[in-house]
């Protein structure tokens, strides 16, 4: 059935009928009851803050030590139908990067699906921010993140730096000032955890 048809055959339902449906769709499944929520009464803080969580958790979790990449990048995926605002939805992209980033520091850790993850996400980012001119907002966070990076595996800072470059331009001038302070490591502010 084409949405079309759909609209249709909605209009043509009584009030009661209508509601039967709404509800039966609301206990249905856990994404058809937040939409709703939301729809009808809309937080957008709120909602942030639970994604932020569910990505945190993700890479910080309270129990256990494994990471869940994918259910983080589906948070984001899931925070996006809400069509919040630009500037929330690119927060919470922004968010993954700097967990698996600060994870990989933290952690001395190595995973080739973690850093290429976290360039995809990333990418979609900073395409995100500059098409809805949001760099200048976000400018500082992507310095912290390179210069962390600076200190994780060498591959993972030269394509997050390439990436950068490409919409930060002076961050390239940066470059040589990250790698001539050698005690840059220690002034590095750690992203907030939960």
């Amino acid at each position: 059935m084409g949405l079309r048809e759909l609209k249709s055959k909605i209009k043509a339902l009584k009030t009661d009928e209508l509601v039967s449906l709404i509800a039966q769709l609301y206990k249905l499944n856990k994404t058809n009851k937040d939409y709703l929520d939301f729809w009808l009464k809309p937080n957008e803080q709120e909602l942030y803050d639970k994604y932020h969580s569910i990505i945190v958790e993700c890479f910080y979790p309270r129990h256990g030590n494994k990471l869940k990449l994918t259910e983080a990048k589906k948070a984001i995926s899931d925070f996006k139908k809400f069509n919040a605002s630009h500037l929330l939805t690119a927060d919470l992209m922004l968010v993954y990067v700097e967990n698996a980033t600060s994870y990989a520091y933290d952690y001395d850790y190595f995973g080739e699906k973690l850093f290429s993850s976290a360039i995809n996400v990333l990418f979609d980012f900073l395409r995100y921010i500059d098409k809805h001119d949001l760099l200048e907002d976000f400018r500082k966070r992507c310095e912290n993140i390179r210069d962390i990076a600076y200190y994780t595996y060498d591959f993972y800072y030269e394509e997050m730096l390439d990436l950068l470059i490409i919409f930060f331009p002076n961050f390239l001038e940066a470059e040589s000032e990250i790698q001539a302070d050698k005690t840059r490591k220690s002034k590095i502010i750690n992203f907030p955890k939960l």
